[in-house]
């Protein structure tokens, strides 16, 4: 959805229920391709930050790559001022920083790297032998925002291999960070928020935080979500969520990355 008026007049989202009772107003966001590590490397869709919707609560980035057989191949770089969040879906990263970490990353594992005050990294893929057919790799990585108390802090390596699990109405889901359902991630993190990898079969019903923002990113299939389809690639954006959300699949089973915090839009 794109909006080149200069000075747009404010929109009212109508209620997402016969009964009137307000509900979220689901905005689609295009996502765009990137090189990652130069112009010969892989290729990633980032939904996020947009020139419109620069941050989600303390959620500040987000690039979803593959799936694709591409050699991923980050040279060290600096960060400063966040928490970088890789979520590996297929395939091996091997994980490099200047506080001395040099770990892999495995689907079903979470790396959060707290750059604070400042650090490096580099990410590769974990190659097979010489003239072995390259790995599917496929992931996200995401970013957040450190608040002002916590920006100069020192910086530091976690990586959780177990992650909890919630379920509900139609849905299970891995809770990376934060807490969904009663579930709370082991992850370190200074914000109020929420990053969940959800999968749903048939009618579900996800107990969002009314206070929270949220992100929606399909990976696999479709959602009908308060009557409108999200489908894989664009990010869908709930300005505010005030009650639960049903949701059901465009066709099943489909899965997706929820990422929320607090409604707060200042990176």
């Amino acid at each position: 959805m794109t909006n080149l008026e200069i000075s747009p007049q404010q929109e009212i989202c109508p209620p997402a229920s016969a009964e009137g009772s307000p509900g979220p107003c689901l905005q689609l966001w295009p996502e765009r391709e990137v090189p990652l590590g130069g112009v010969r490397a892989m290729n990633v869709q980032r939904t996020l930050p947009q020139r419109g919707l620069p941050t989600i609560g303390a959620w500040c980035f987000l690039d979803s790559f593959g799936p694709d057989r591409t050699a991923m191949s980050v040279l060290p770089h600096p960060h400063i001022g966040l928490q970088t969040v890789t979520w590996p879906l297929a395939g091996h990263i091997r994980h490099r920083d200047s506080v001395g970490s040099d770990v892999v990353v495995r689907p079903g594992e979470l790396n959060i790297m707290t750059a604070g005050h400042g650090v490096s990294h580099s990410e590769f893929a974990v190659l097979p032998p010489a003239g072995g057919e390259l790995p599917l790799q496929r992931g996200l990585q995401l970013w957040v925002a450190l608040p002002d108390g916590e920006r100069h802090r020192g910086p530091s390596f976690e990586q959780h291999r177990e992650l909890p699990k919630a379920s509900g109405a139609g849905f299970t889901a891995t809770v990376m960070v934060g807490e969904l359902a009663g579930v709370a991630s082991p992850a370190t993190m200074y914000s109020p928020i929420v990053g969940a990898d959800v999968s749903c079969e048939g009618a579900a019903v996800l107990p969002l935080n009314a206070d929270f923002e949220h992100g929606i990113l399909v990976l696999d299939g479709g959602l009908t979500l308060d009557g409108q389809e999200l489908r894989s690639g664009p990010l869908g954006y709930l300005a505010r969520a005030g009650r639960n959300c049903g949701c059901r699949p465009c066709r099943a089973p489909a899965s997706c990355s929820s990422a929320a915090s607090r409604s707060r839009r200042n990176c």
